[in-house]
């Protein structure tokens, strides 16, 4: 076993995506990996770009975030030892739309507690390292680009199909362009939320809740899909509809 194995094991630390925990006799990086993509496929949306999708989880992140657990100091360790942490919590950053870099995670972070955990059970902290603001941006734009094409996209295409395959091609475009405007959402709320907030954050947050009114309802594909991941099978909150 590596030493992360090993800590892992000693402080009897625990890990669950989604809605699934990830059970082990003795703690194994590779068997977490399988896990987390396993997951990803299961929660992937046709199409629809890993960084953008808001249910993802980046596999190397979290191979980033298990690999820096040796260097973690003595306090961040005791909150993590005999807790299990959900690795899809937005706490941790470890999911595609996050930016934060695999990099940035192992150049060293610390853990904090937070008030609320995101599911009973689940260990109340987070990751504290601040995302790189360059990074969201870029990411603002890329959702912003990809919810004009579908948006163009849905424009060529009825609102009901004639066909069961056609209809399936709709909710597909739809699902992916929630998604991203949801990624878009969450990167411009935590750019508007620091202190003090990055120049025009507001206005980003404020035109993807405007893109999010434009989306209409919630594919019931996709929400269900949703309900299916969440701990305990809540969705949670989605962008304005």
């Amino acid at each position: 076993m590596t030493a992360p194995e090993l800590l892992v094991d000693e402080r009897r630390i625990a890990f669950q995506v989604g809605n699934r925990p990830v059970p082990m006799a003795r703690f194994s990086l590779a068997e977490l990996l399988r896990a987390v993509e396993a997951y990803d496929e299961a929660v992937r949306v046709p199409g629809l770009p890993d960084e953008l999708a808001h249910l993802n989880v980046d596999p190397d992140k979290v191979r980033a975030f298990v690999e820096a657990l040796p260097r973690l100091d003595a306090s961040s360790l005791d909150l993590l030892s005999g807790r299990r942490l959900l690795l899809s919590s937005r706490g941790l950053q470890l999911d595609g739309w996050t930016a934060v870099t695999s990099a940035r995670i192992r150049a060293g972070f610390r853990i904090e507690a937070e008030a609320d955990a995101p599911a009973p059970g689940i260990a109340a902290v987070r990751m504290a390292l601040v995302p790189d603001t360059e990074l969201a941006l870029r990411r603002i734009e890329q959702a912003r680009s990809f919810v004009a094409e579908r948006d163009a996209q849905l424009a060529q295409l009825p609102s009901h199909a004639a066909t069961a395959q056609a209809n399936d091609a709709i909710v597909l475009v739809r699902a992916a362009r929630l998604s991203a405007v949801y990624a878009w959402s969450l990167l411009a709320g935590e750019l508007s939320e620091r202190r003090p907030p990055v120049a025009g954050a507001a206005g980003l947050r404020e035109a993807a809740n405007e893109a999010a009114r434009g989306a209409g309802v919630a594919p019931s594909w996709f929400t269900r899909r949703l309900d299916s991941t969440r701990p305990g099978g809540a969705s949670g909150p989605l962008p304005p509809g």
